[in-house]
Order: structure tokens, then C-alpha cells, then sequence
């Protein structure tokens, strides 16, 4: 689903040229009418559309989880972007496999942070899907969607409660 939402998004705002884009539009509706998540009138332009019109009244809970391996120059980045994020349910996990500096770049910024915890691993045994698993274990219970942002990513105020939307809009449209 997520693929061929990108590919259909791209297929869809692409071209500037209106004639071009008409006939694009309805070889694009041939397509996906048989394809079940958009024969729900989840078409991109309009699923967007109803993400901008849907109003939050709960707020799930989000792990962000963020793999991290010698990023001393981004690291802080990206965490104080994940942390600053406009949204009231959500924590930021460090999945640090470090083995520079950015390990303790880190802890001087985030420790005794209510919002960030960093998880560093000595043994990078398994790499980034190792440290990613071990943060399954260690987020919050309360957790009904994993987030994971690489370190090189700034995630805009506003990208945990677009998600919230988009799932929110699409859980309504896949059972009705």
C-alpha cells in the first residue's frame, strides 16, 4: 500500500501540462479500481484532502525511534527535531550503536529528558534491525505506532499528527 500511494501521489502531481494530466487521471482510475484500498475512495488526492479536514480527537501514542551509528553531526539534530514535534502523545528513542563521540554527545543534551530516551548498545551485534528490536522492547506500553526516522531525516512539527490523520482517515474508509 505504501508503495503504490507514493508511486500513485508522484503519478498524480507530476506533470504540469492539465491535458496530459487528464488523460494520466483516468488511466490512473482504470488502474486502481480493482486494487481494494482504492476502490474505497482512497485515491491520493482525495485521501490528502480528508487528512486536511480530519480533526484528532485522541491522540495515539507514537515510539519514534531513531538508529543512530557514529552520526556525531546529525545526532542532536534529529533528536531535538523528533522531540520538538507538535504533537501530545509520543517519546523519542535513541537506538545508539555508537562507538565515537555521539554516544556522549547525546547523554550531555538528552539525559534526565522526560521525552528522549537513548538506548546504546556496546555489541552491534545485528546492526540497525538489532537496535531497532531493542527498542521494541523497551518503548512505552502505551505504544500503538512505531515511528522510525534515520539520522540523517529532520521531521517536520507537524509529521506525527499528519500520521495520526492519514490513519485515522484510512482505518474509517477501510470499514465503512
Amino acid at each position: 500500500k505504501y508503495y503504490l500511494t507514493i508511486a500513485a501521489v508522484i503519478f498524480k502531481t507530476n506533470s504540469t501540462n492539465t491535458a496530459k494530466n487528464e488523460s494520466r487521471f483516468s488511466l490512473f482510475n482504470k488502474l486502481t479500481k480493482k486494487i481494494p484500498f482504492f476502490s474505497n475512495h482512497n485515491d491520493p488526492v482525495s485521501l490528502h484532502k480528508k487528512v486536511q479536514e480530519t480533526e484528532l480527537s485522541e491522540y495515539p501514542f507514537f515510539s519514534v525511534q531513531i538508529p543512530l551509528y557514529n552520526e556525531k553531526k546529525v545526532a542532536n539534530r534529529v533528536t531535538a527535531a523528533a522531540a520538538a514535534m507538535d504533537y501530545p502523545n509520543f517519546e523519542v528513542l535513541v537506538c545508539d550503536d555508537s562507538t565515537d563521540e555521539t554516544t556522549q554527545l547525546l547523554y550531555d543534551k538528552w539525559a534526565g529528558s522526560d521525552k528522549v530516551k537513548i538506548l546504546h548498545r556496546v555489541n552491534r551485534a545485528g546492526f540497525k534491525g538489532a537496535a531497532l528490536a531493542n527498542a521494541i522492547t523497551q518503548m512505552d506500553p502505551r505504544t500503538e505506532y512505531v515511528v522510525v526516522f534515520d539520522a540523517d531525516f529532520v521531521p517536520y512539527p507537524d509529521t506525527l499528527q499528519l500520521f495520526a490523520k492519514y490513519f485515522k482517515v484510512i482505518a474509517e474508509n477501510e470499514f465503512n
